[in-house]
């Protein structure tokens, strides 16, 4: 098999003429990769925060509930001492923080309503109280009036760390992005950086397109960071970033990201085959393209880049099996007559030979 290769390659030099047809399609092939690559990344922040939205407003009310840290005997209690009193707000607090405990979210927030009812709105419990209610109201799925009730809070506290946390991620959850980042930019300013709120900043700028301040809150997220090796997704997220920015560090990002979400992700190979090729390194390329397609990620653009590799490299039987497979998936219009032009290519140099 590998005689008869060599002997394709040395017959058939004049196959390189299809090389500027090529090009011209690489580049379209690059547009596409792109709009897919960003379409991707905002589909996987989205669906990260909508999971993190709720997660944040229950984190929130267990942190600030001291019936949660209590033990048996407390608990207790408390209990017996809030039946003998039912209209106190005493009473409606322990209530609801034991609702609370007991994740009972719509019987906690009818107590803390009650709550609410009883203060005045100048008493230092109104902000705690406003803040569990919007925390409550995220758990119940109303967003819309937990946007409400923390909008509120930071109109009386900008200082609230909490509130501009909880609120950008229940705009992450409607997808307004840009709104999302500019709170987390205040709530980074409000509360102490720690690596894993840098990182989601991070994520956050790569989906909103801002691809420099994605690079420049992720190596900050890094720097801070004690062990990097849970950080896959943020390397992911700086790869391409660094890809569409063309930042020299992209390669570097990749793979990083490769060695921790290798197993699940083969798109990373793929994205980095890309970069790989536009520098010309195509051997390298070709491993990338190979381990992309061998993992599932058997795209039809990644079958016709791994096919332009081969080209390059004279490997005209691959060439022609991945173009055929391009042409077969047929994702994408222009893709396709490209590769049919030059199967025909292909086709005619082989009559000839024979």
């Amino acid at each position: 098999m590998q005689t008869a290769v060599n002997e394709r390659k040395t017959a058939t030099p004049g196959i390189h003429a299809i090389w500027i047809r090529v090009a011209a399609g690489l580049l379209a092939a690059a547009l596409v990769a792109t709009l897919l690559l960003s379409n991707a990344i905002r589909i996987r922040i989205q669906r990260m925060e909508e999971a993190n939205a709720a997660a944040a407003a229950n984190n929130y009310l267990l942190e600030n509930t001291e019936y949660v840290g209590l033990s048996a005997w407390e608990r207790i209690q408390k209990v017996v001492r809030q039946m003998a009193d039912q209209a106190s707000l005493e009473s409606h607090y322990e209530k609801a923080s034991i609702a609370i405990a007991q994740g009972e979210n719509e019987t906690a927030l009818y107590h803390i309503n009650e709550c609410l009812a009883l203060v005045d709105e100048s008493s230092e419990a109104y902000e705690e109280l406003k803040m569990k209610q919007g925390c409550l109201l995220a758990l119940l799925e109303d967003y819309e009036q937990a946007q409400t009730v923390f909008d509120e809070v930071l109109r009386r506290a900008p200082g609230n760390a909490d509130a501009w946390l909880l609120q950008a991620q229940l705009l992450l959850q409607k997808g307004d992005v840009t709104a999302a980042m500019e709170h987390l930019r205040r709530y980074i300013s409000c509360a102490e950086e720690t690596a894993d709120q840098l990182s989601v900043m991070a994520q956050l700028c790569y989906g909103a397109g801002e691809y420099a301040d994605a690079l420049i809150y992720g190596e900050q997220a890094l720097a801070m960071a004690a062990d990097d090796a849970a950080y896959g997704e943020l390397f992911r997220c700086m790869g391409y970033a660094a890809l569409l920015s063309g930042d020299d560090r992209a390669e570097k990002y990749l793979t990083s990201a490769i060695e921790r979400l290798a197993d699940t992700d083969p798109e990373l190979f793929y994205y980095r085959g890309v970069l790989r090729l536009s520098r010309e390194d195509y051997e390298e390329a070709l491993v990338d393209f190979d381990a992309a397609i061998g993992l599932g990620y058997g795209t039809a653009l990644a079958y016709y880049n791994r096919g332009v590799c081969y080209l390059t490299l004279e490997d005209y039987e691959r060439l022609l099996a991945d173009m055929q497979k391009v042409v077969e998936l047929n994702e994408d219009e222009e893709l396709t007559q490209i590769a049919q032009q030059l199967i025909a290519e292909l086709t005619v140099g082989s009559e000839q030979e024979s």
